[in-house]
């Protein structure tokens, strides 16, 4: 199996710095995300990242971390997601609206980076999830505020069961498996917010994560993205199901149209960044299914803010810390 058909990861790893260089090494790979500070003496971060579908998901041991993002951050970057932290070990304290709480071993807390937060980690490991928000809109339906809120350890116990055998096994998965897999972590997400508030039903992202139809038509889209011309009609053609009804599907990714482009950006921004790929611009334009070169520069720009020849040039220059930035960096795009 070539390298772009593998799952996505990044890692980091302070004990392989020098200590008078680890938080600003950190730092930098945070840069996009949050502010960094050292909580005290003996600065230590260790961050395996693993990209699902508009959801990230982290496995992290940090001691003495802080992370903030004041309100200025907030505003300034555009975020829009939430992420969702459970504390395997550890103590992990955050503090929302200006209140401070830990969050116990085992437990879990929601943050929305359109607002305010600040949190200190103490000998913890973590595992982070970063969700784009209309999934957790719909997971979390009937709880009023979701900013700051925890959630108790038999709430979220098999979705922290299942993220932990997903980095066991990460390796093991092909790409094909990530959509799949990301259906899974979503269903468990709405039975954790269930368990939280037992007065309600469970939310409808349930059976739409997991929908036969859905998966059928993702299948045929991967299948003919080098198709220059695949797109609705003849999906809507292959597929049986009306347009109508695949917009719907598909709306919370802007639509059919807007999926299709952003798949074909993505295998394509893989390849680039595949260090055993030798293959041409032109050749992997040409097996993404874009229609020309020049279209295919313009909406990469848009998306990655370089040109192709320019994203897989820097590459070629940067370090490990550098290069796993501009992945994290890229991943983050997916949630807005």
């Amino acid at each position: 199996m070539s390298r772009s058909a593998d799952p996505e990861r990044l890692s980091f790893d302070s004990d392989e710095i020098a200590p008078v260089d680890r938080v600003a090494r950190y730092r930098a790979l945070y840069a996009r995300g949050a502010d960094v500070f050292e909580g005290g003496a003996d600065f230590r971060a260790k961050v395996e990242g693993y990209r699902l579908d508009r959801t990230i998901l982290y496995e992290r041991r940090l001691h003495q971390v802080v992370h903030e993002r004041d309100l200025g951050r907030t505003v300034r970057d555009g975020f829009n997601h939430f992420t969702l932290t459970i504390v395997i070990s550890g103590h992990f304290d955050v503090v929302v609206d200006g209140v401070g709480r830990r969050v116990q071993r085992g437990c879990a807390v929601l943050i929305d980076t359109t607002r305010p937060m600040r949190n200190h980690a103490v000998d913890a490991h973590i595992l982070t999830l970063s969700v784009a928000r209309d999934r957790i809109d719909r997971a979390a339906a009937g709880h009023a505020e979701l900013h700051g809120l925890i959630l108790r350890p038999g709430s979220v116990t098999l979705l922290r069961d299942y993220l932990v055998s997903l980095t066991q096994n990460w390796d093991e998965l092909a790409q094909a498996a990530i959509p799949a897999a990301t259906a899974i972590v979503v269903a468990l997400l709405a039975i954790a917010f269930r368990l939280e508030n037992p007065g309600r039903a469970i939310a409808a992202e349930m059976p739409a994560a997991t929908d036969e139809k859905y998966d059928h038509v993702r299948r045929l889209i991967e299948a003919h993205l080098g198709d220059p011309n695949f797109g609705p009609r003849q999906l809507t053609v292959m597929s049986g199901i009306a347009r109508a009804t695949l917009y719907r599907m598909f709306r919370n990714e802007g639509g059919l149209a807007a999926y299709l482009l952003h798949m074909r950006l993505d295998q394509m921004r893989r390849m680039l960044a595949s260090p055993g790929e030798a293959t041409t611009i032109a050749a992997i334009v040409d097996r993404c299914g874009f229609v020309s070169q020049s279209h295919a520069s313009r909406v990469f720009l848009d998306r990655f803010g370089l040109r192709p020849t320019d994203y897989r040039n820097m590459l070629r220059t940067l370090g490990h810390d550098a290069k796993q930035k501009l992945k994290s960096d890229s991943w983050q795009v997916d949630l807005t």
